[in-house]
């Protein structure tokens, strides 16, 4: 009779350990698709931050492009003011010699 009843209290450590052990491993597996969940997360609104300064960039960079394009093309009607002025000033003066 005792070797039935140490047979009976092993058999439940045993199963409790084994219980336990499997409690164990559902725990991890959950702990891990929530810190894979997390993770992915976690990637979705670095992508999303990263996407919004990347527009943010590209959009101040059209802004800077218009704005030295703006100031190419001032540069370069001041030039052509300044060619066209000198060039007045060449024809009056040939003008003037040619009446000498």
């Amino acid at each position: 009779e005792q070797k039935h009843l140490d047979a009976d209290v092993e058999a439940a450590r045993m199963a409790v350990r084994a219980r336990s052990k499997i409690e164990r491993t559902e725990r991890e597996v959950a702990l891990s698709r929530e810190n894979q969940e997390m993770r992915q997360r976690l990637n979705s609104q670095q992508t999303r931050v990263e996407q919004q300064a990347l527009t943010e960039e590209i959009h101040q960079a059209r802004e800077d492009a218009r704005f030295r394009a703006v100031l190419v093309r001032k540069h370069q009607d001041a030039q052509l003011a300044q060619e066209n002025q000198d060039l007045r000033a060449r024809i009056k003066e040939a003008g003037a010699r040619g009446k000498d």
